[in-house]
Order: C-alpha cells, then sequence, then structure tokens
C-alpha cells in the first residue's frame, strides 16, 4: 500500500518565525494536533506538536505568543516519507522513532500531506494479502507500530543505554 492512498493532503503548514499562539490557532482552526514547519521552498524541516507547544511554553516560562515555531523544532530531527513510498517504510520510522505523524513529501520535496497513526489505522485490514502484489497493511503491523508508540520515552532511553 503506498503513503498517498492513505495520507491526508489538506495539511497546513507554519514558518520558522511563526509564534506558537498562531501555530495553536492553526491547530484549532483545522482541528489538528500537528503542524509542519516548512521553509520558503514549502520543503518541511520540522513538526510541532500540541504537546511541544505545552511543554515549550511551560518549561521556558514563555508565553504562546513569546515563542517560536523554530525555538521548538531547532535541532530535533525530522521523520518524514514520501509519498510514492510503501506504508511499511513509514510504519518503521513510526515504530523506531515513537512518531505518530509523519510529514509527506512529493517528488521535489515538497510538503504534500501528512501521515497519521489514525490514517494507517483506518487502512488496516482484517486479514493481511496473500499474493505477492497484495500490499494490504496487516493489523500485525498495525499493532507492532502501536506498541511501540506506547511504550513510555523515558523507557525506550534506558533500554537502549543499557
Amino acid at each position: 500500500m503506498m503513503i498517498k492512498e492513505i495520507m491526508k493532503t489538506n495539511v497546513v503548514s507554519c514558518h520558522v518565525d511563526d509564534n506558537l499562539q498562531a501555530v495553536a490557532l492553526l491547530m484549532w482552526n483545522n482541528d489538528c494536533g500537528c503542524i509542519p514547519v516548512v521553509d520558503s521552498a514549502s520543503k518541511p524541516i520540522g513538526i510541532v506538536t500540541d504537546r511541544d507547544i505545552a511543554m515549550g511554553c511551560s518549561l521556558n516560562n514563555r508565553t504562546l505568543w513569546d515563542m517560536q515555531a523554530g525555538d521548538i523544532v531547532n535541532g530535533r530531527p525530522l521523520f518524514s516519507c514520501n509519498e510514492a513510498d510503501d506504508i511499511t517504510g513509514a510504519l518503521a520510522l513510526m515504530h523506531d522513532h515513537q512518531v505518530r505523524r509523519l510529514p509527506v513529501t512529493d517528488g521535489s520535496g515538497q510538503l504534500c500531506g501528512i501521515l497519521s497513526v489514525s490514517d494507517v489505522i483506518t487502512a488496516a485490514q482484517k486479514k493481511p494479502g496473500r499474493g505477492k502484489t497484495d500490499k494490504k497493511l496487516s493489523f500485525d503491523q498495525l499493532v507492532d507500530t502501536l506498541k511501540a508508540l506506547s511504550i513510555p520515552h523515558s523507557q525506550t532511553l534506558s533500554a537502549k543505554a543499557g
């Protein structure tokens, strides 16, 4: 199954210099929990979640209008996928890096959508395909990814260190 078959294409984005109040309003007005951050060429350079906004302001003792999207994404790795990729690769990224959403790029690297765990859950099939050409997403693949996302981050850090 290709990512472009299940991704959301009506994605809004922001820039590094947008303040977090504007980003939070984008989330509210578009009923979403994250906003990709793009450069001037519309290429994704980061992602801001609702949790990032809450924790970023709280931990820095700053207001929403006092912080910018760049303050959140600066120095953090971005995990993304291409619309032409198979869903298996996206699941591996989500699993390995414990991310619930991936910005999706087109052939020129520009933001063209977003893939979330919800999209994957909706696309999963109860019975995996039997033929080699059948690219259905199985429940086993989905459950493995959800299990990895559900492990507290502190536990994965201690497991990697040990």
